[in-house]
């Protein structure tokens, strides 16, 4: 008896079926994988208190009354008994060199070794301890000048951002809980699953290129090179607005400070960290909100122009590597951002920073 043939229509339909059924399993994985992941982050950055390999860790901040929070000392693998984050093996005591920022010092997108002050401190062959915690402000960024004035011979780097930096954060604010999140997926603690953030970057990507779409806070650029979109966040705007009396206050505060230091002989340098959207402006094309973000590049210029025009003026140093992100993000051989609206660099980022400054230490 001959059995009977399968129609291959039918064949074709099971076929159909199982494919389907395998994308929809592997769409399942990438999109719920990164998902449990920073629910994760925020739950266990709410709670306070995670089991590691190494033991409980603790990533509530604590409270300071000079700088508003601190990270709890030994927290994390690299975060040091000051609650900064810094190889355990450096002798604050022995330190002449000063790192003095926010979330771009601190290192966020990177590990501890590929932060400016990690890569310029290998640079120079000199350690640097890095004052730099996400949030900080003009406000803390002076408690640490005082601080290091009281040093002799001692040499502080700020890194300056002022799309942050000068949006009024005069005043010592509470971290809220994604700024703990962020702590802790920028810890050495998670370098060992760095594999499901790729994932998770390229989720955030995606999501903020569609959350662009319907709002003016954000630009998308495209890229020249790759064809890639890009998320920027032309919001920031309003923190760069010479018009924005909150601006001012911060300007004059930021000229005000400077001179200080000046009149106390203290060695100060100043990096100016230029913010995403202009770096990538020569490789790239606007494909949405091109007002927006036109506006965004005016007042960029106009802000970092005055700050190089007054410190230029009173002979202060500082290093502003715009050029050379940009001549980067043309080649793009390694990316310097994620394609997100996230504003901090990638390890590539950081290093250039850390070439631009080290000028200031060459004899």
């Amino acid at each position: 008896m001959k059995k009977k043939r399968i129609p291959n229509t039918f064949l074709n339909y099971m076929q159909k079926q199982k494919l389907k059924t395998l994308v929809k399993l592997f769409l399942i994985y990438i999109f719920l994988i990164p998902l449990l992941t920073e629910l994760s982050l925020r739950i266990l950055a709410k709670f306070e208190i995670i089991q590691s390999f190494r033991g409980r860790v603790n990533v509530n901040f604590v409270p300071n009354p000079n700088l508003g929070y601190k990270v709890p000392p030994n927290s994390l693998p690299d975060i040091d008994k000051n609650g900064f984050r810094n190889y355990k093996n450096i002798r604050l005591s022995e330190i002449e060199i000063f790192a003095i920022g926010d979330s771009q010092t601190y290192g966020y997108n990177a590990s501890i070794d590929q932060s400016w002050p990690s890569k310029l401190s290998e640079y120079i062959n000199l350690d640097i301890y890095n004052y730099g915690i996400g949030g900080y402000g003009l406000t803390q960024y002076k408690f640490f000048l005082d601080k290091t004035l009281k040093i002799k011979n001692s040499t502080s780097i700020v890194g300056l951002y002022p799309p942050n930096d000068f949006c009024g954060l005069l005043k010592i604010k509470e971290p809220d809980v994604s700024l703990r999140a962020h702590i802790l997926r920028n810890s050495e603690f998670f370098m060992a699953i760095r594999s499901l953030n790729k994932i998770s970057n390229f989720i955030s990507a995606n999501r903020d290129i569609i959350k662009a779409k319907f709002s003016n806070r954000y630009a998308i650029l495209k890229s020249n090179k790759n064809n890639q979109h890009i998320v920027v966040n032309t919001s920031r705007s309003k923190c760069l607005n010479s018009a924005n009396k909150s601006v001012i206050n911060a300007f004059d505060y930021f000229k005000k400070d400077v001179l200080y230091r000046k009149l106390n002989n203290q060695s100060v340098i100043y990096l100016l960290i230029p913010s995403k959207g202009i770096i990538y402006e020569p490789s790239s094309k606007v494909i949405h909100n091109k007002t927006g973000y036109s506006y965004y590049l005016r007042k960029h210029k106009e802000t970092f122009n005055k700050i190089m025009k007054f410190l230029d003026k009173e002979n202060i140093r500082y290093s502003y590597p715009l050029t050379k992100l940009q001549e980067h993000a043309t080649k793009e051989s390694q990316p310097l951002f994620l394609r997100s609206s996230d504003e901090h660099p990638l390890s590539e980022g950081y290093r250039i920073y850390a070439e631009s400054l080290y000028k200031h230490f060459v004899d």
